[in-house]
């Protein structure tokens, strides 16, 4: 499957692929540290399909069950805690 840019992100069949959104959310093992070696502002899906290629598990956490907020403006986060209550 091609990606950004033309390039091939994926391996395997199209039929057996799902699109998923990116929450920006990561949960990472701490020995993934030593294998990054990009420098600067760097784009970490780049870094996790390098990673992959070289035989790290990249793996998706589905969230289809839970209720997410954006919690990036005031007004949402008061929105929020007014719910919670």
């Amino acid at each position: 499957m091609r990606g950004r840019g033309g390039r091939k992100e994926l391996e395997g069949s199209a039929e057996a692929m799902r699109a998923l959104a990116f929450s920006g959310i990561h949960l990472l093992s701490p020995a993934i540290f030593s294998k990054l070696n990009e420098r600067g502002a760097f784009s970490i899906i780049d870094a996790y399909l390098r990673l992959s290629t070289q035989g790290e598990k990249i793996l998706a956490f589905r969230a289809d069950e839970y209720e997410w907020r954006d919690l990036g403006r005031p007004e949402n986060v008061m929105k929020a805690a007014r719910e919670l209550r």
